[in-house]
């Protein structure tokens, strides 16, 4: 919720994650046609879909103007297209995993189409903890093909962490992504 807005430093999401969050959301209701389906994009933000109209014109001045921006929103969605295309392709190519560099609060673990694709969602831990929370407080569950990877980008190159157990590591192809880094 915009009341719960905070950054990594203080255990929150980044103010990036935030951002492209609240223009995917907002992209869903406003937005015709749109570029994407995204079903649970208002859930982990603490708001139904039927609320999001109405997000416009509150909160801090820089998370409503990615929602009312429309140029903005349309590129986040188009990027998010883009990528989700990209993972189709390499998953018809024989890929089973897919890295999703600075995922922020993006829910393509669970759009997922492809049922034998692996996620690994690599971000800064206090992002990744605030979206867990969120998540279950929406009553989202976790997915058995969606690993979280926590790294602080400023201090560790992602590659340097270990995959989790039971991923497949760098013996599988997987496709590489950033979803809102260079937001």
């Amino acid at each position: 919720m915009l009341s719960s807005v905070a950054d990594t430093e203080n255990g929150g999401p980044s103010r990036t994650a935030l951002i492209t969050a609240y223009a995917r959301a907002y992209h869903q209701v406003e937005d015709r046609p749109k570029i994407f389906d995204y079903p649970l994009a208002a859930r982990p933000l603490g708001y139904a879909q039927d609320e999001l109209p109405s997000l416009g014109t509150v909160g801090t001045e820089r998370l409503s103007g990615a929602m009312t921006d429309r140029p903005r929103r349309l590129f986040f969605a188009s990027r998010t297209r883009f990528a989700e295309d990209a993972v189709t392709a390499a998953v018809a190519a024989g890929v089973r995993q897919v890295v999703v560099l600075s995922a922020g609060l993006d829910t393509f673990a669970y759009r997922n189409p492809h049922p034998d694709l692996h996620v690994f969602e690599v971000d800064h831990p206090a992002t990744q903890a605030w979206k867990r929370e969120r998540l279950a407080v929406a009553g989202i569950d976790t997915l058995d093909t969606l690993t979280f990877v926590p790294v602080d980008f400023e201090t560790r190159r992602w590659h340097q962490n270990r995959m989790p157990p039971g991923s497949a590591g760098r013996s599988r192809p997987r496709s590489c992504g950033s979803a809102s880094s260079t937001t």
